[in-house]
């Protein structure tokens, strides 16, 4: 992909200025004040609306069941991040300005698609028709039937038509104004699936706009990993690419010529003045640089160290016997108490086989062997370091109580250390990563001025979240009012 130099495009620079400054909405209503930057009720909503849109209520589920107060909790702990990010100055990295420069690339050309193409592609109802005239030889009393069951059928087959016919001549007025030079000599030179030169400057130039010899080279990659691909594997329209590695070079080169000159296009427009434009970037930007924080701030500090690996693979050595199996009895309960009354009964010495015929309600004599690694990772976790005839505690499954018994083991040898060492450490900081994510807010929170409008925040939440014709939640004193406060509020 060309690479682009964000501030050498005015509209769009001026584009993120304006939607970075810009003020609430009117009417939003301000909910938190997070060091003078704002949360409003119309950042709630719209995650809100995100939530159920991606996880959507079973029909008659009561909308409070999650938690408005949460929600708010996580746009306050963005608002953290990102000024926190900005401070560190993740926002003058190539990772998020060039992510910000594609991203406003690729918004502009489908504007532009949006106008020069398909605003223009319409089917009227005297094309389809004379179509259908054209080509229909059935029954002539039947045509008026079959035309609207093909309509359509057509209508799509003649927009898709015309959409080619407008795309191919809008890039050829592009290409006949536009200057065009390639360095053919370099393009010589390079073949696919071999090495290429070690010059990386530019294959071509359009209207003196470097087209880097990198991208030609990543694009030639993907196209001849396509075309060698089998069939039945192959993406994409595979099927037409050229057999000849010339021929499959100028393909690519074309393609990307096409790409340069229309993003040109539609950089050169005024879309960066358009508020909805200007409000994708500054969304786009908050979610680069959230990712950002995360991957380049909080990530390296749940990586764990060399000690940390060799102390889990000794307190998990169970966990690496490749090919163990283990026979278990169990015995299933439906109140807890009941299982804890058994389970002391058991570190009494009780008889396991005769306490599950007399008292569970379910139980398992364990004739089976089953594999270690096809239990589920709680299972293995009560098992490990049990000693043959041992027994677990009481493990929650779904609504029922188990107790488990370790009545045999066999096989398994125990993998090396450096065989799993990158599966430790990717497990670990899987599981740290959350912990040192809530520290780093935590010691963010305690150093912001947080202000919450509990007043708007709880009429928010009866009008949004409140059943129909339900009475309001009342606090102890009789005031309507959430049942907690956002975390890390302070007066």
């Amino acid at each position: 992909m060309i690479r682009l130099n964000f501030l050498c495009i005015p509209a769009l620079c001026l584009a993120l200025a304006a939607a970075a400054a810009a003020a609430p909405a009117p009417g939003g209503g301000v909910l938190a004040l997070v060091d003078g930057r704002t949360v409003t009720r119309a950042d709630l909503e719209e995650r809100i609306a995100a939530l159920h849109r991606y996880a959507p209520m079973q029909p008659g589920a009561d909308s409070g069941s999650v938690d408005i107060v949460e929600i708010l909790d996580g746009l306050v702990d963005e608002e953290l991040m990102l000024m926190e990010a900005r401070g560190l100055g993740l926002d003058r990295t190539p990772e998020v300005r060039q992510g910000l420069e594609h991203f406003a690339a690729t918004q502009a050309i489908v504007r532009l698609r949006r106008e020069e193409v398909l605003a223009r592609a319409a089917v009227d109802d005297a094309r389809v028709e004379a179509f259908f005239a054209e080509h229909y030889s059935g029954n002539a009393t039947r045509a008026d039937a079959v035309l609207e069951r093909m309509r359509p059928r057509i209508e799509r087959s003649l927009r898709q038509e015309r959409e080619e016919e407008l795309s191919q001549a809008f890039v050829q007025a592009l290409r006949d104004r536009a200057t065009v030079e390639v360095d053919r000599e370099l393009l010589e030179r390079v073949s696919p699936g071999e090495a290429q030169p070690q010059d990386q400057g530019c294959l071509a130039r359009v209207d003196r706009e470097c087209v880097p010899l990198a991208d030609f080279l990543a694009d030639l990659e993907r196209a001849a990993r396509r075309r060698a691909a089998p069939p039945r594997m192959a993406v994409g329209h595979a099927e037409s690419l050229p057999k000849d590695d010339a021929a499959l070079k100028e393909q690519v080169l074309q393609a990307l010529l096409t790409h340069v000159l229309v993003r040109q296009e539609a950089l050169s427009r005024d879309y960066g003045e358009e508020p909805d434009f200007q409000a994708l970037l500054a969304k786009r930007e908050r979610e680069l640089l959230l990712a950002a924080f995360k991957q380049q701030i909080v990530f390296p500090l749940a990586v764990p160290k060399e000690e940390d690996l060799h102390r889990y693979y000794r307190e998990h050595e169970q966990d690496f016997h490749a090919g163990q199996e283990v026979r278990l009895g169990s015995m299933v309960f439906s109140e807890r108490e009941h299982a804890e009354r058994i389970l002391a009964e058991l570190r009494q010495g009780a008889d396991f086989e005769f306490l599950a015929a007399q008292e569970a309600e379910r139980a398992e004599a364990g004739g089976r062997w089953l594999p270690v690694a096809s239990l589920d990772p709680r299972l293995r976790a009560a098992l490990r370091g049990l000693e043959e005839g041992g027994c677990s505690g009481v493990l929650s499954q779904g609504s029922r109580y188990v107790i488990v018994k370790l009545k045999g083991q066999r096989g398994g040898a125990l993998a090396p250390f450096e065989r799993v060492r990158e599966w430790i450490r990717e497990h670990l900081t899987q599981q740290r990563y959350q912990e040192m994510l809530e520290r780093y807010l935590a010691g963010l929170r305690a150093r912001a001025s947080i202000r919450v409008d509990r007043e708007l925040l709880e009429r928010v939440r009866q009008e949004l979240w409140q059943p129909r014709n339900a009475p309001a939640e009342t606090a102890g004193d009789g005031q309507t009012g959430p049942q907690h406060g956002p975390r890390g509020e302070r007066p």
